[in-house]
Order: C-alpha cells, then structure tokens, then sequence
C-alpha cells in the first residue's frame, strides 16, 4: 500500500509539473467528434504473459459483473507457447468452462512484451464503448463496472474513471485476508 501511495504522489506532481493535474471534481469539456457505434457497454483487456495460475480468476471476476453487455479481452503477450493460452481458452466457445450466457472471453496471442502494445490492440479490437484494464492477478468486484459506467454516465465532461482498490494477502491456510 506505501507504494502504491508513492506512485501516486509522483504521479500527481508530475501532472502538475507539466500543468495537466485536473483537481477531483475539475473535468475537462469533451471535444469527442465521433458517433457511438459500440456494441457492448465495455471492454475489460487484460494484458497478460506466462500467468496460468491467475488468469481464470480474473476471467472468472469479469464474467460474474452485474452488467452483461461487456466482453474480456485476453492479449497474451508471451507468444503462441505462452502457457496462459490454454486457460485462456477453457472459457471460449468449445471450452470446458464456456458458458454463453456469460460475457463472451476473445484472445489475442503476440509475441512482444509490451503492456502498451497489448492494451493499444485490445482497444482496437474493443466492441465496448468504454474499456476497463485489469491486471491478469486481480479481480474485479461483481458490480466494479457498473461503479464505473455509473461514474462516466454521471458528469459529461470526464475522460477517465480510475478506481480503488484493496490489497489481499494470502493467510497461512490459504484463504484470501484482507
């Protein structure tokens, strides 16, 4: 948590140093010119490499959101042998945990580790009006994309939601603590 708090701060001054910090509550106008034309209400991409063990959770915390109208987006960067893959297609069409009547799972497979990258090709392949970026060893609470469609549908002039976050640690037998 003190580093996450340090990151923040840096990056806070940092905005502030090149006068592009925006004060909570201060939004700058939207200048959008571009028609609507999404499919679904959000993309949730998860950028991902050689994460097997945790990757089925977070598909798992995406297919149990309240809203239905999303999609994950799984771009694994470790290459066509990257051992995510398999996992990754257990919940696609044919797959023994597939499921349609939950939010369909999509996979992109590059060889190029580059967090960037992955997140620039899944908006790109993004049927969601809004995207939401997890981290392939994290969760989502069952209504954290409604919070944040919520959140972008309350002001008119926002351009981003950044969300909190709680740190869990692993008890001695085993079980999530917070």
């Amino acid at each position: 948590k003190e580093v996450q708090l340090e990151a923040e701060e840096v990056v806070t001054n940092h905005l502030k140093r090149i006068h592009a910090y925006l004060k909570p509550g201060d939004f700058m106008p939207a200048t959008s010119k571009y028609k609507d034309v999404s499919a679904l209400d959000a993309s949730v991409i998860i950028p991902v490499g050689f994460r097997p063990g945790f990757i089925g959770t977070a598909i798992e915390s995406i297919q149990a959101q309240t809203i239905r109208a999303i999609e994950a987006i799984i771009v694994v960067n470790g290459g066509k042998d990257d051992p995510t893959i398999p996992v990754v297609k257990r919940y696609m069409k044919g797959g023994a945990l597939y499921n349609p009547e939950k939010p369909e799972v999509r996979l992109l497979v590059i060889d190029i580790n580059s967090i960037g990258l992955c997140i620039n090709l899944g908006v790109n392949m993004a049927r969601g009006k809004y995207y939401v970026q997890l981290d392939s060893d994290d969760r989502l609470n069952p209504d954290a994309v409604k919070k944040i469609l919520d959140a972008f549908n309350s002001y008119r002039n926002i351009g981003i939601v950044i969300g909190s976050y709680e740190v869990w640690e692993q008890s001695e037998n085993g079980t999530p603590r917070k």
